[in-house]
């Protein structure tokens, strides 16, 4: 979990001027970045406005047999949220992709939907990898 930790602080070095707000129902705000917790952040309650970016931790482990040893490639998702209908979130894609070496894949980007009150929506995978070595 120390590495999402240090990923979320290098996402908000590198999106720190394009993060929007979390407004808590006690009025306190801070930057609109988190680590998913099974859907339980932001509270209820809580107004989101502007570039929300949800890191969704160790979503997925792959390993590969090595000679004398596994590695791991362990997956994790960024997902990008932007809340304002007049912004998109292709600024804070591009940074993350210039910033963050551990970028394996981009997906496509859910476009904002009026009708369908949906907001658009950017999702990029993150790979780091460990070698278990056999004694």
């Amino acid at each position: 979990m120390e590495h999402i930790l240090a990923i979320k602080e290098k996402i908000f070095n590198l999106l720190q001027s394009e993060l929007g707000q979390y407004t808590f129902a006690n009025g306190q705000s801070v930057p609109a970045i988190s680590v998913d917790n099974n859907g339980q952040f932001p509270p209820p309650g809580t107004v989101i406005k502007g570039l929300e970016c949800v890191i969704i931790p160790l979503n997925n482990a792959i390993a590969t047999r090595l000679c004398g040893s596994k590695q791991i490639t362990y997956q994790s998702d960024i997902l990008l949220k932007q809340w304002n209908s007049s912004s998109n979130v292709i600024c804070a894609t591009e940074k993350i992709l210039a910033g963050l070496p551990e970028v394996a894949r981009i997906g496509p980007r859910l476009l904002s939907n009026g009708e369908l009150q949906s907001i658009e929506q950017q999702r990029i995978t993150i790979e780091v990898n460990q070698v278990i070595r056999w004694e």
